[in-house]
């Protein structure tokens, strides 16, 4: 029997922590320990009780704050992602078996507690086929190291993979404006599989003060991204600026998500204490709502 789709609880709400990551290669530019320490504390002054990180994060620093400063804390949850590292300053896939299990336990580790979502960090197709690095979280999640396994994907192909790999959650891109992976989540929930949407936020920007391309320091991996890209995220920000009436861009953005029905997590990344008290008090928009923003980017709803 498929699930009722009806029946779900609204998503949460989780804190994106890779801007925590600080000056560190493959990150989102200056964050000291401080201002990473505040900005969880913040979170869990809000309620918020969803986080979600990755060992690549900081090369397990996020993993360890995040450790200490939800020790205590009870009905807190983590999603966490494993197989890549950093070698010379650059992201290094690794899905073999025997790293996959290392990560795993270490990040378990560093955070003190079980892993709620332990997914395999954008595997290509070819790990997602050969089934391995699949199995070793299903052998961590054994051992009572994790509560749930699965993989963080870019593209619906790689969602289907994963989905036949035995993945038992998701976590996909999704926004306003990239919302290509919509045609995954009847297949997931026809298997009972739950989904988060990560990058609702479109890296920043779609916000009302988005980042200033000139501002981006040699440590923000939105360095790299072409001039063509940051040009047209700036765009689609300025058309949903006043898409919502009375709401910020962040929130309408923020809020798109949660409304998409099929997801069961959202996820919205915070670099400091004020960002998370703007960005984590975000609620669902209506579908009239979203047929409005859905207006105001594409002309149709």
């Amino acid at each position: 029997m498929k699930p009722d789709s009806n029946s779900n609880p609204p998503p949460f709400l989780a804190m994106g922590t890779w801007a925590l990551a600080g000056e560190a290669p493959w990150g989102y530019g200056p964050c000291t320990e401080q201002t990473a320490r505040e900005a969880i504390r913040a979170a869990l002054a809000l309620g918020c009780r969803h986080f979600d990180s990755a060992a690549l994060f900081g090369d397990g620093a996020v993993e360890r704050l995040l450790g200490e400063e939800l020790a205590g804390f009870s009905g807190v949850s983590v999603t966490t992602r494993v197989g890549c590292r950093m070698e010379n300053g650059h992201p290094l896939a690794d899905f073999s078996a025997a790293h996959v299990t290392a990560q795993g336990r270490a990040a378990a580790a560093r955070l003190k507690m079980p892993i709620d979502r332990l997914l395999l960090h954008t595997p290509s197709p070819g790990v997602l086929k050969g089934g391995q690095a699949m199995a070793a979280l299903v052998a961590l999640k054994a051992e009572g190291l994790a509560r749930a396994v699965g993989a963080c994907v870019f593209e619906p192909e790689e969602a289907h993979l994963a989905l036949d790999a035995g993945a038992e959650w998701l976590c996909v891109p999704f926004s306003a404006v990239n919302r290509k992976v919509e045609r995954v989540l009847a297949a997931a929930a026809a298997r009972g599989v739950r989904v988060q949407a990560r990058e609702v936020l479109h890296n920043g920007f779609l916000a009302d003060a988005p980042r200033d391309p000139a501002t981006i320091t040699r440590f923000d991996v939105r360095r790299e991204w072409p001039p063509y890209l940051r040009g047209r995220l700036q765009d689609m920000a300025a058309r949903m600026q006043g898409a919502v009436p009375g709401r910020a861009t962040e929130h309408t953005a923020i809020g798109y998500a949660l409304g998409q029905p099929g997801l069961h997590g959202v996820v919205a990344g915070c670099r400091t204490a004020g960002q998370v008290r703007a960005n984590l008090v975000a609620t669902a928009l209506s579908e009239a709502e979203r047929r409005a923003v859905n207006t105001a980017l594409y002309g149709t709803g």
